[in-house]
This record gives structure tokens, sequence and C-alpha cells, in this order.
């Protein structure tokens, strides 16, 4: 399937939006379903950002008899400002979507050190390379032992280029793409059945 609405490829920020989203969608048809803990929280930072804003607007004061009112709303919104920024720097990174493992695979269910699976992208300003990578989550805290992902997969090196996925007119090719990123989860769901020497050592260290 072609998409009706081409795309301009040099705007990086739009392709990638469209390739994430799609990513995002195929993520969810294989079972992978979505944890929203952290976008709850984010929704709730700018609600409350917004409804200072609203106050800030809206109050029944005149100035200058508000003027304390009104910077201590600025303070509120700036707060709220700088803690979404936090957010996204320290949580989000570069990952575009935090998955629960799948609930009808018995090795990602019985992997101890796993606590959900996370999904990367990137697709830098003038680059056409778009990356993606899905790796296992683990606790960060000091009894956990697993220092890196468990299984971790990425988009090969000759599938990255956005030209494998648009035309020169920026039509998108969402078939061919979804049977990259469709291969990708594959790799990674076969990586849990059949784990490597290192990846069963950690699985059973971790017991």
């Amino acid at each position: 399937m072609v998409s009706e609405i081409p795309l301009d490829t040099g705007n990086t920020v739009d392709v990638r939006k469209r390739l994430d989203e799609k990513v995002m969608d195929i993520m969810r048809e294989k079972g992978y379903a979505e944890t929203t803990f952290w976008s709850n929280i984010k929704l709730l930072i700018m609600a409350t950002a917004c409804g200072v804003a609203l106050f800030a607007q809206f109050n029944p004061w005149e100035f200058p008899d508000n003027r304390l009112v009104l910077g201590a709303c600025c303070f509120i919104y700036a707060a709220m400002s700088g803690l979404l920024q936090l957010v996204v720097s320290v949580v989000d990174k570069d990952f575009i979507m935090f998955c629960q493992t799948k609930k009808d695979s018995k090795a990602q269910q019985k992997a101890k050190t796993v606590t959900g699976v996370g999904v990367r992208s990137d697709l830098e300003t003038y680059d056409h390379n778009y990356k993606l990578i899905i790796e296992t989550m683990h606790a960060k805290d000091e009894s956990s032992k697993q220092k890196t992902p468990l299984v971790r997969v990425e988009l090969a090196a000759d599938k990255t280029s956005i030209g494998n996925y648009f035309d020169k007119n920026g039509y998108f090719y969402e078939e061919i793409f979804e049977e990259e990123v469709t291969k990708l989860i594959a790799q990674f769901e076969a990586k849990f059945e059949k784990p490597g020497k290192k990846q069963a050592a950690e699985t059973k260290k971790a017991k």
C-alpha cells in the first residue's frame, strides 16, 4: 500500500514521525501492549501547566492586586515546563514506545530480569538513515545485575535508508516498511526463544 499524501523527505521531523507511528502500530498488532505510565505523567504535567496559565489569564483579581498570584503562576508554569523536559531527557531519551512483554510468549514471561520492551528510533537532521532498535527493559535499582539489554536487535544497515520506503515524490510504501519491521520483531522474539550463551548466562545468574 502506498500513502495517499506524499511527504517532503527533506523534512526529517515529518518523515521520522510517519515511520515512528507505523512502528508503534505494528508493535501493537504483534501483541505488545503499550505501557502508558510515563505518557500519563507527561499529560498530567502539561494539563497542570495549562490550568495554571488559564488561571493566570482569567483570575478574578485586577492587576496590580494580583501580581503575587501572577508571579506564582509564572513560577509554577516554568517549573512544570522544566519537569516535562526532565522526563523527556531522562526517561524518554530516544525511546518512542515502552511496551509490556508479550503475554503469549512463555520465553518473555519467564525472563526474570526483563520488565518490559522498549522501542528506540533516530533520524538526524539532513540524514537519510532511520535507526530502529528493539530491546528489553530492566530494573535500574542496585539489586539488578542486568547491566545491558538481555535481547537487543537493530534494523540492518542496508535497510535504514528512507529511500527504501519513500519514492522520489515522497510517497510512503508502507508494506515494504512493515515487512522489515515485522522481520525485526521476529528476530527479537527468536532471540528470546533461543538465547545465546551470554543471554542464557545472564538469565541463570539473575535467578
